[in-house]
């Protein structure tokens, strides 16, 4: 098989993922972070701020397909934009600690989720959205002043607590530990961009959980074979979890895929492009088990 070229995976700042700042070495250079302690942080923080599982019960207005077109406009937005992936992670975050805490109506969903999206790009864009952007693309839907309050209401809820581990970070710490293969990333990165559309998914799995089962399974898809020992051993030390222990969620993670909507096309149009290196049009494996099972 041809070589294919490494990733150079997205960076970790200390203020996500927790770790304390580089020190400065005698020479005067920045002394790297210890992977483990990267790792320990964002595990720690991934017990916090999260929604409920499947929390979408206490929503008489809403149910999951309304949640998961939401998400699949704003994978959109997020992309025409130029956004950081970590900005798309964090809104959606947002949007599910919140539903799970108030009561929305219909008609106000894309109201939150362009407010969940406002917050984020704050967070972690060198140029925040504008809100009269946010008026635009909503067609005009709210008004500033319901933008405006809506934020309000939605800090208030998450009581300012904006920072979180998600899978974007896990991946992007696996991807720089195992020297990822760049396909092997944009798949896992596709199959990560597409779980999002689904609240059972993101609120069942934890982020470091979920992260491991989007490379796991897209390294079996870019092999089109269950990866070798070797591999399995290195992912199984980076992830701290052992292939069995991923077999629930990667089994629904590839069910998931395998079941595509006709109309949530987003990350299915991002990652098919040419920039993508069209990885979506990768079939999926036929079945899949643990390694140790198979």
């Amino acid at each position: 098989m041809a070589s294919r070229s490494r990733v150079t995976a997205p960076s970790i700042s200390p203020r996500m993922c927790g770790a304390r700042r580089a020190r400065k070495t005698r020479c005067g250079t920045d002394e790297p972070l210890l992977k483990d302690e990267v790792l320990e942080n964002l595990r720690r923080k991934e017990l916090q701020n999260r929604a409920a599982a499947d929390y979408f019960p206490s929503q008489p207005h809403l149910n999951a397909r309304m949640r998961a077109v939401l998400v699949d406009w704003l994978i959109e937005v997020h992309y025409r934009f130029k956004f950081h992936n970590e900005t798309l992670f964090l809104a959606v975050n947002y949007i599910d600690r919140y539903l799970e805490k108030v009561v929305i109506a219909r008609c106000h969903l894309q109201l939150v989720g362009v407010t969940a999206l406002l917050l984020a790009s704050k967070l972690e864009e060198v140029h925040p959205i504008e809100i009269t952007d946010l008026v635009y693309i909503s067609d005009k839907t709210y008004t500033v002043q319901q933008i405006i309050d809506c934020e309000q209401s939605m800090l208030n809820t998450l009581q300012f607590q904006l920072t979180c581990s998600t899978c974007h970070h896990f991946l992007g710490y696996m991807f720089q530990v195992l020297q990822t293969d760049l396909l092997v990333a944009q798949l896992a990165a596709y199959y990560s961009q597409h779980a999002l559309l689904d609240v059972h998914i993101c609120t069942t799995f934890a982020p470091s959980k979920l992260a491991a089962a989007c490379l796991f399974l897209a390294q079996t898809a870019a092999e089109s074979q269950l990866p070798p020992a070797a591999w399995v051993l290195r992912f199984e030390a980076a992830s701290m979890y052992s292939s069995d222990d991923l077999v629930s969620c990667i089994n629904t993670l590839r069910g998931s895929l395998a079941t595509p909507s006709c109309k949530l096309i987003a990350a299915r149009n991002k990652f098919g492009s040419k920039k993508f290196g069209c990885v979506a049009n990768i079939a999926l494996p036929d079945h899949w088990s643990a390694p140790h099972n198979a």
